[in-house]
Parts: C-alpha cells; sequence; structure tokens
C-alpha cells in the first residue's frame, strides 16, 4: 500500500504496523518506564529497536511528534499546501503513531472555515484498513453534539491515504487542566459528566469510542469538554470481524477487560473507560497503573496509601470525599465483567449527579436509614424546619397562639404574635418547598392529600387571623398553581384577595399581590378567562409600580401579562410590557427567582416571534440562574432547557438542541408521576426536533403523547391543544398524509377559532389550504391561503418571516394551477424577505432560503428557463447538504426538483442523477421526500 513519501511492503509494513501499536501504547505511559514497559510487551529485538526509534523521535520533537525516525518514509512535508477533498492543508500542527494532523482550510462549501485533518500512515495497514476506516467514518459522520470535535467529512486521497477532516479544538488533555486550575473533587466529577454526556448521544446514535483516555478529552478555555479521536470507535450495528481488527489501537490503562478478548464492541466498554478517566482525575492514576496485578484499589484507598501516614489537609479531605459513595461508583463502574458494571453511561452519570447533591446513589445496597441520612445530609435545615413544623400541626396552631397568649402580657402580646405568625409561615414555607415536585426523591408523596389538608386545617386554625391567614393561601395557591390544581389555586387565591381587601383596602401592596395571581391564574382554568386575566393584570400592576417597583409580585405580573399578550397576538403591547420588566430585572438587587421566569418566558416570546437569536441569551440566563438556585434536574430548571433545546435546533445547532431535549424529557418522566403543564412543553419540542432530524414516526408517538396530557391537565379546547394538532398536522404532511394532515390542521383551525387566536387561527388555515393543494384541490386552496397572508401581514409585519412562509406557499398553489409568473413573482418577494431576515439576525440559518428556491426552480423550469432552473437547484441542494445537520424531507425534495430538472433539459449527469435518486429510495425517508423522488423518476429523461 502507497503512504505519502515511500512505499512500504512485505515484513517491513507489518513490522512497523506492530511497533506503531507499541508506541501508541507508550505514549499513555510516564517517560521514565517507558523502556522497562516495552521490555515487558515484547521480546522481539527488531520490533524492540523500531520502536525505540519512535520513542527517539518523539523526545526530539517540538510537538508530539515532529520528524520521522530515520528508516521510515516521511509523510508531513509532502502534505503541506495539498488538497485533501475540499480542504487545503497548511501547517502540521500534530503527529502520533497512526497519523499526522494538519491544520486546514476550506477551499468549498462553507469557504474559510478551519478543521483538523487527520492523514492516517502506518494505522490504515490494518488488514482491510482503508476499507473498513470508510464504513466507521461514515457512521461517525453523524455525530454532532457540543462536547464532541465533529467530524466533518472523510475519505482517501487519491494515492490511497486515508484521512478525516475534523473539528479545530483549541485544547488542553482534560487531566493537566484539572491540575492547572487546582479543581477540587465535585469540580472533577462535573467535568466528567460533560464527558458523559458526549458518551451518552454517541451511544443513542449506535457508537461505541473505546478509546477514552486523558488525550483523547481536551478541555477549552471555557471550561467545556471535547472528546476527540473516534478512530477506534465501533457501530453497534458493525459485524464482529471487522471489530477484531481495530483491537490494536486500545489503550490498556484505559480499556475495558473484554477489549482484550477481541469481544463486539458495547456500552460497557465505554462505562469503563470512563471511569477509568474519572479514576486518573481524583488519583492522578489510571486503575491499572494503581494496581498492575488484578482487582481495583478503591481510590479513597489509593489516595491513602500515597498519602502516608502524615497526610497533609488536603489529602485528608480528598480522601474523605472519596470515600463512601464516590468509591462505590467507581468500583461498580470499573467491574471486571459488563454485567457486574452499570447498564449504560446515563446510569453511570445519573448516580454522579445525585453523588453531587447528596442523593442516595443506585450503586449503593438500598435501606431506609441509607436513604434518610442521605436527604438529611442535604437538606439539614429543611429537616429541622420541618421537624418543628410537624410539632405545630400536631398540637394545633391555635394551641400555640394559647400558649404565646398565656405566657406574655398584654402590652407585648402583638409583637409576639407577629413574631409567631412570621415564625408559622417560615415553617410552613420550608415543608411546601420540600413538597413541590421538583426533584425525583419527592415524586412519591401524596401532595394533593397534603394541600387538601393543609388547607382545611389552615382555615379552621386560622379563622381568628385573617392577615395570616391571606399569607397562608397565597403561599399553598402557589404549591397548587405548581402540582396543576388550578380551580384550587384560583380558590385560594381569591380568598386571600377578599381577606386582604377587607383587611387594607385596594391601594396595598399585599392586596395588589393577591389580585395580580387570582387573574394570572385563570389562563389556566376551563374554560379560560383570557380578558379577566387581563383585567386583574392591568388593575393591579399600577399599584405594585408604585408601592413595590422592584418587588418579586411585580415581576410575576409583568411576566403573566407579557405571556396572555403574546398569546392574544398582541405583539406591540407584550414587547412593550416585556421592556418594562427587564428594567426591573436589570436593577441592583432584583427578585432573582422571579426574573429567571421571565428571562425564560422573554426567551419564548422572541421564540414565537421568530427571533431565535434574540430568544437565546435570555434563556441561557434563565437556566444558568436556576441551575445555581435549583440544580440541573429540578423542574423549573428542565423547563428553561426544554425551551432552551428548541432554540439552539433553530440558531443552527440541531443536535445540540434535540441532545437537550432528550436529557430533559428522560428527566421528568422521573419527576412526575402524572402529567402536569411544566412537563407538556419538552414532550411538543422534541417533537418537533424529532421530525426535523427523520425522526418521523417517533415524533407522531410523542404528538399523540403530548395531545392526551393536555387534556388530562387543561381539559378540551386549549390554545396549545390548537399547537398540537397544527404540528400533528405538520408531521403528517411531512409523511405524506395529506388527508390526515387536512383533518388535524381544520382541528387546529376549529380551536384557535375558539380561543379567539387570530394568528393562530390564520397559519392552521393556510396549512390546511396546502394539505388541500397536495390533494389536487389547489383551487379551493387559494382564497384560503391569500386570508390567511392578509391576516399574517396585518398581526406581523410585512416583512416577518411567518408572512414570508405563507407567501412562498400561496406562491407553491399558483403553480400547482399552472399559474407559474405569478408564482415566480411571490417567489421573488419571499426571498427578498427571507434575505433581510438572514441579514437582520447575523447570518441566520439560509435553510428556508435554499428551500424556497427549489421551488422557485420548478416554476423557472416550467417557462421554459431550464439551464437557470439546474443551477439554481444544484445550489440549493448543495447548500441543503451542508448543513451540520441536513435536514432530510427538505433536501431530498430539492433533490428529486433537480432530478426532474436536469432529466427534462438533457444534462449529461441525468443517469447519475437518477441512480442517485433510487439509491436514497433504499434509504429510511420522511414519506413527502419519497414521494418526490418517484415522481421525479416517474418523470422519464
Amino acid at each position: 500500500m502507497r503512504f505519502p513519501g515511500g512505499i512500504l511492503d512485505g515484513p517491513e509494513r507489518e513490522l512497523w504496523r506492530r511497533a506503531d501499536a507499541l508506541f501508541d501504547r507508550l505514549l499513555d505511559e510516564p517517560e521514565h518506564t517507558r523502556q522497562s514497559r516495552l521490555l515487558e510487551l515484547t521480546d522481539d529485538p527488531a520490533l524492540r529497536e523500531r520502536v525505540r526509534r519512535l520513542l527517539a523521535a518523539h523526545a526530539r520533537s517540538s510537538g508530539p511528534l515532529d520528524q520521522p525516525p530515520p528508516g521510515l518514509p516521511p509523510p508531513a512535508a509532502a502534505l503541506a499546501g495539498q488538497r485533501l477533498g475540499r480542504w487545503r492543508l497548511e501547517e502540521e500542527i500534530g503527529r502520533g503513531g497512526m497519523a499526522v494532523v494538519y491544520r486546514a482550510r476550506a477551499e468549498d462549501g462553507a469557504e474559510g472555515q478551519l478543521a483538523a485533518v487527520k492523514v492516517l500512515t502506518l494505522g490504515s495497514l490494518a488488514r482491510d484498513g482503508r476499507e473498513r476506516f470508510l464504513r466507521e467514518q461514515q457512521a461517525l459522520l453523524r455525530l454532532r453534539h457540543p462536547y464532541i470535535a465533529a467530524l466533518y467529512d472523510a475519505g482517501v486521497s487519491a494515492d490511497g491515504t486515508p484521512w478525516l477532516a475534523m473539528q479545530l479544538v483549541e485544547g488542553e488533555p482534560i487531566d493537566r487542566w484539572c491540575a492547572r486550575h487546582r479543581l477540587d473533587v465535585p469540580a472533577r466529577v462535573r467535568l466528567l459528566l460533560q464527558v458523559c454526556e458526549a458518551l451518552d448521544y454517541s451511544h443513542r446514535n449506535l457508537v461505541v469510542h473505546r478509546d477514552i483516555k486523558p488525550s483523547n478529552v481536551l478541555v477549552d478555555a471555557d471550561g467545556h469538554v471535547r472528546v476527540l479521536d473516534f478512530g477506534i470507535a465501533r457501530t453497534l450495528d458493525g459485524d464482529e470481524a471487522a471489530t477484531r481488527t481495530a483491537l490494536h489501537a486500545l489503550t490498556p490503562e484505559y480499556a475495558a477487560p473484554e477489549q482484550f478478548t477481541g469481544m463486539p464492541p458495547a456500552t460497557a466498554m465505554d462505562v469503563y473507560g470512563a471511569a477509568a478517566l474519572l479514576y486518573r482525575l481524583l488519583t492522578g492514576l489510571a486503575p491499572r497503573q494503581a494496581a498492575p496485578a488484578g482487582e481495583v484499589i478503591a481510590p479513597s484507598k489509593l489516595l491513602r496509601q500515597r498519602a502516608g501516614e502524615r497526610p497533609d489537609p488536603a489529602q485528608r479531605q480528598a480522601v474523605a470525599r472519596l470515600r463512601g459513595d464516590l468509591d462505590t461508583i467507581l468500583l461498580k463502574a470499573l467491574a471486571g465483567t459488563p454485567e457486574d458494571r452499570y447498564p449504560g453511561i446515563a446510569a453511570f452519570a445519573e448516580d454522579l449527579r445525585r453523588w453531587l447533591q447528596r442523593r442516595p446513589i443506585r450503586a449503593h445496597p438500598p435501606s431506609l436509614r441509607y436513604r434518610l441520612r442521605k436527604f438529611a445530609s442535604r437538606n439539614r435545615w429543611q429537616v429541622a424546619a420541618g421537624a418543628v413544623l410537624l410539632l405545630l400541626l400536631a398540637g394545633g396552631v391555635a394551641g400555640t397562639v394559647w400558649q404565646m397568649r398565656k405566657a406574655r402580657a398584654e402590652a407585648a402580646r402583638a409583637n409576639a404574635l407577629a413574631e409567631e405568625s412570621q415564625a408559622q409561615l417560615a415553617y410552613l414555607e420550608s415543608l411546601l418547598e420540600m413538597l413541590a415536585p421538583g426533584t425525583e426523591d419527592t415524586r412519591h408523596i401524596d401532595r394533593t392529600r397534603v394541600l387538601a389538608e393543609a388547607t382545611a386545617r389552615a382555615r379552621r386554625e386560622l379563622a381568628d387571623r385573617p392577615q395570616v391567614l391571606a399569607s397562608v393561601e397565597m403561599r399553598l395557591g402557589l404549591l397548587a398553581e405548581e402540582l396543576g390544581e388550578y380551580g384550587r389555586a384560583a380558590d385560594l387565591f381569591d380568598s386571600a384577595l377578599r381577606r386582604r381587601r377587607q383587611l387594607f383596602g385596594d391601594e396595598s401592596e399585599a392586596t395588589a399581590e393577591a389580585l395580580a395571581k387570582s387573574g394570572s391564574v385563570r389562563a389556566y382554568l376551563s374554560p379560560r378567562q383570557p380578558e379577566e386575566v387581563l383585567r386583574r393584570l392591568e388593575q393591579a400592576l399600577p399599584v405594585l409600580a408604585r408601592l413595590a417597583p422592584h418587588g418579586q409580585a411585580r415581576v410575576r405580573a409583568l411576566n403573566a401579562l407579557l405571556a396572555i399578550l403574546a398569546e392574544l397576538d398582541r405583539y406591540p403591547q407584550a414587547e412593550a410590557r416585556l421592556a418594562e420588566a427587564m428594567a426591573v430585572c436589570d436593577a441592583p438587587a432584583a427578585p432573582e427567582e422571579a426574573c429567571a421566569a421571565l428571562w425564560a418566558n422573554a426567551g419564548a416570546f422572541y421564540q414565537r416571534t421568530s427571533r431565535p437569536k434574540d430568544a437565546l441569551p435570555h434563556l441561557e440566563r434563565a437556566l444558568e440562574t436556576r441551575r445555581r438556585l435549583w440544580g440541573p434536574e429540578h423542574a423549573d430548571t428542565l423547563v428553561v432547557a426544554s425551551r432552551l433545546g428548541l432554540v439552539y435546533a433553530e440558531t443552527g445547532d440541531p443536535a445540540r438542541g434535540l441532545a437537550l431535549l432528550e436529557q430533559v424529557v428522560q428527566a421528568q418522566r422521573r419527576i412526575y408521576e402524572r402529567p402536569t403543564r411544566d412537563a407538556l412543553p419538552a414532550l411538543y419540542m422534541l417533537s418537533r426536533l424529532l421530525a426535523g432530524s427523520g425522526e418521523v414516526e417517533r415524533a407522531l408517538a410523542l404528538n399523540s403523547e403530548y395531545l392526551d396530557q393536555l387534556r388530562e391537565v387543561y381539559g378540551e379546547d386549549h390554545p396549545d391543544s390548537a399547537l398540537g394538532q397544527t404540528e400533528r398536522g405538520t408531521l403528517l404532511f411531512t409523511e405524506g398524509r395529506f388527508a390526515e394532515a387536512a383533518a388535524a390542521y381544520a382541528e387546529g383551525v376549529r380551536i384557535y377559532r375558539l380561543v379567539r387566536s387570530e394568528a393562530g387561527t390564520a397559519i392552521a388555515e393556510g396549512n390546511y389550504a396546502d394539505a388541500l393543494r397536495e390533494q389536487g384541490q389547489a383551487a379551493r386552496a387559494l382564497p384560503l391561503q391569500y386570508r390567511s397572508l392578509e391576516v399574517l401581514e396585518r398581526v406581523f409585519g410585512a416583512g416577518h418571516p411567518q408572512v414570508a412562509a405563507r407567501l412562498g406557499n400561496v406562491a407553491r398553489t399558483h403553480a400547482a394551477l399552472g399559474q407559474h409568473e405569478q408564482a415566480l413573482r411571490q417567489y421573488e418577494r419571499t426571498l427578498e424577505m427571507y434575505e433581510r431576515h438572514a441579514r437582520e439576525q447575523q447570518g441566520g440559518d439560509r435553510t428556508a432560503i435554499a428551500y424556497v428556491d427549489a421551488w422557485r426552480a420548478r416554476s423557472l423550469l416550467a417557462v421554459g428557463r431550464g439551464e437557470e432552473a439546474v443551477a439554481t437547484l444544484r445550489a440549493s441542494v448543495a447548500l441543503l447538504q451542508d448543513r451540520p445537520q441536513p435536514n432530510p424531507r427538505l433536501e431530498n425534495e430539492a433533490f428529486a426538483f433537480l432530478v426532474e430538472a436536469a432529466c427534462r433539459t438533457g444534462t449529461g449527469d441525468c443517469a447519475a442523477l437518477r441512480a442517485q435518486a433510487r439509491e436514497r429510495l433504499e434509504r429510511p425517508l420522511p414519506g413527502i421526500a419519497r414521494l418526490r423522488l418517484r415522481q421525479a423518476l416517474a418523470g422519464g429523461g
């Protein structure tokens, strides 16, 4: 096999291949032990001599390996300046036993894009190396995750040299990064959890890494990991024989025991590798370096042994952090047999998160004593407060009041009762926070019963103290709202409002707070009362602005008003209220919890108005605040994360968005035993992203689950049901099931009209018209589409992306009626709107532009402008294919149009394009993409 700079054949080639494998192992050894380790690994003098030459060259280099050893063909100098695929190679930036790595710049596609191009040398000499390499990299191209160094493309040069182009990562190996920043144990665990996220994502895409080690995990300047070198990774659907050929590349210190026996790839190998890496981060040694002969030493025990008889305080503290649960987690993950380890990387990561949160770990044998100890360790104050509150409830509030009256003279009684009231409210607050559905630990508490009993008891025992009772009802109302008990919440808020009006009148902060909450909860009743929501909030806000301008109640009221105004399509009013609320939250000493909810709602508002880049900073700010306040898997944190996942997808990172939403839905399933409004958005958004990635059947199943849960939470005919039905229509449309899509859209129109959402009605009606057109009813569809277009122009403004989308569909209907000149004029207007929006968004996603241009090309073809049509379609297909995660529906539809146009105009590649179309039809595709491809092939040519 030929390589840059020379040829190696026969026994010499095999000898260098074996030397390369040993060299790669020795690079992870401390430098002073490499020679002795080499003597252990082989007794072949010729092999040792070549490994020593590789090690000597490595030692002389200014980088990982700068010059090849004497006698080895030099691959580096010959390639600088050359082109591989679309990449022009620049300077060499690294070299290892199997490859040379160059900085490279793209000359096609995303011009100027930088990459690290890895040119395989000796490693590709393995049996069937080139073919196996190509099969593997095609599978790995689908991995797109924020913690994985992306693989852009791969190939084989004209002289047979395999290469791959990866994301260029500026970072430092994870162990060095931890040491340089002197991270404590929890910080190192949190960093390892990023690695687990990446591996969990790759496993869900059926790819196992199998070589997790410090040099394959870099940390960038922002503290984010990038997992590199899936070069020996295997797909779980690959064949076992091919797997064994890559065995030479594993790193012994971090490889699972079964890898040495040539077992097929399995996720348990990466569980072991991730645990071995964490072991290294916590102890400074890999497990096999700590105990070369056999059983893994518990990390805390290893630290004690290395610290000696007189450990310093830092060493003692590290041992204490590792002892117990963290020892247990690592020993389970590093078990000698796969069945004794965690069932997957997600389970390993979950136990690490539980350790960080001082919650019971799954690896620990279950016992009531252990669980109580863990609960008390993370909730010391709450446990103490709860104990006192239980005593208060057992004795009765009235008994406590009687004792206070008896113990104090009349002159001091008022102050004492005030102090007592505050104490009771503080204790109640602590108990209710523990009862709120925030984490998996509180999943099985019967909150509805507790809430009902607490309400009855408060009203019975505090009847003669209306001020205290009103405050208790407000807090119970907030809890009922969190639990989805909206009728009970409205009753509690209304009762508190009546008491406060009688006590303080309308011009008081306390009354205005109760009025605002009694208003905002009416958005969730069945039937809903949107106008009453507006009326009560508009009454409460002037009072709150005067008496508590920077208070939590004002921010909550503004947030609720923003939501209802946006839902009613009153966008200018909503934006004005948003600006008012933002001014409060940007001021010093702003109420952090209420502002986190506002930032989340601001993100939802900007997303609703097709400004995802404006939404992004608000959602990230909300997520960071909630993670800090409540932890990453609290229910309120997950609500923001779900919204952020969709925005990531809308701003050009669909893989990151999809991975985040998958995590959110899994966590919410653990927390909630029954449907709740907080879990509904994640189901809806995950369904949308799955459809965009081509998993339409799973998207439809989630959509059905979403609609069922909506009915259980809100009853029939809620606005979100209209949204869900409209999305269902789009999923069915994507599958080419146009009659079913029309029925779903019609149901969306019905509900939107019922709840008086003008914009929602217009969008759903326009989509219904699209489904009619695809069923051959273009003449019936056209007036509906013009009515939809008129409404959307009035609501959003003439140049809005929603208007552009509708105008493009109007053009398609004119084309379906044979009115291509009119269709072309409308396509041009549509493209102008999208181009303007992309400029305003500073280089926004151009997918919609390419897709509209593909449809425009069909009309160009129809009016005799064939060459222009073909050129336009080639550009559209290239742009749609060049996305980080191409949309399979849009890309294949555009390709089908290209086949049709190329064959009708007689281009030279008609036959090749038709062959590609037939090959595409053998893949899993959305139904409408299959339909377009079949139509193109049926067109002849």
